[in-house]
């Protein structure tokens, strides 16, 4: 934190003034990488996003097939690879690749907003409710 405000003068003091262990201070200047996750649409995944698997995907190590159309909630990023991100799929916690999830939207009849996704035939029920 000191090291980023290092143009104001009392910040440049207390760093000078502060001592710590080589562990320590190797822990402390290891800032986080920006990170870059993408879904196939080229859109930015952000941690604890839903998506949705857009092709059936066999899960190794596990015996079942994960498939297509399936809501991925509450997703970790991989920090160390920009093209994995983890989630849970009945009940187990798999990798998956980010080229075979797409962000999950759903639009709001009411206000035009997108929040989340929907399937076209909650919209075409929803259309009819509130015509």
């Amino acid at each position: 934190m000191l090291n980023r405000l290092a143009s104001e003068d009392w910040a440049r003091d207390l760093l000078d003034q502060l001592y710590l262990d080589v562990e320590i201070q190797a822990w402390a200047d290891n800032v986080d990488a920006i990170t870059n996750h993408c879904d196939s649409n080229g859109v930015s995944l952000a941690q604890c996003d839903n998506v949705v698997l857009i092709e059936d995907l066999w899960v190794k190590g596990a015996r079942f097939t994960a498939k297509r159309g399936t809501a991925v909630r509450d997703i970790s990023l991989v920090q160390d690879n920009n093209d994995h991100i983890e989630g849970r799929v009945a009940g187990q916690r798999i990798a998956i690749l980010t080229e075979f999830v797409i962000k999950k939207y759903r639009y709001n009849i009411l206000t035009g907003a997108h929040y989340s996704w929907v399937s076209p035939i909650e919209i075409i029920v929803k259309r009819r409710l509130y015509a």
